[in-house]
Parts: C-alpha cells; structure tokens; sequence
C-alpha cells in the first residue's frame, strides 16, 4: 500500500468536502456546531427544551447536595495537590 501523502487545499475545495459531509446527516446536534460556529459573536443563543431541562436538573442536583460548586481557587489547590503528588 502506498503512504498516503497530505496535499494541501484551497477554501474552495475544503468548503466542498465539509459540505459533502454534512449534507447526508440527520444527526440534530452534529448540524447544531456548525451554525453556533458561524454565528456573529455579538448575536444572542436560545436554549433549547433540552438545555433548559438539563440545567433544571443540574440546579436541584446542587439545591439537594448531589453536586457542589468551587471557586477557582480551590480548584487551583485541588489540583496543583495532585501533580504535587
């Protein structure tokens, strides 16, 4: 088998394989990154139902005591512990 040998393309054929790819999906959230990608920086994000849900479920995780929260520096010590180690 002969080494496979990376040659370099322009936009215009890299913009071809990406949409050649993408087209036959029917995966929601595989379409999703894309469009967040290309987004303008300043435009506003709705949360889907399954955001909005799974941050409900995050919150009473954390109002029960199942989750806890950190500041960053007591990650900070958390970890530089355990690469001292």
């Amino acid at each position: 088998m002969p080494p496979l040998i990376h040659t370099p393309i322009n936009a215009a054929q890299h913009k071809i394989q990406l949409a050649q790819r993408i087209l036959p999906t029917e995966d929601k959230h595989l379409l999703e990154e894309p469009d967040l990608i290309l987004k303008p920086k300043n435009q506003s994000y709705e949360l889907s139902d399954e955001d909005i849900e799974e941050l409900d479920q995050m919150q009473k995780e954390h109002k029960s005591g199942k989750s806890k929260s950190y500041t960053v520096a007591e990650v900070r010590k958390y970890v530089y512990g355990k690469l001292e180690k």
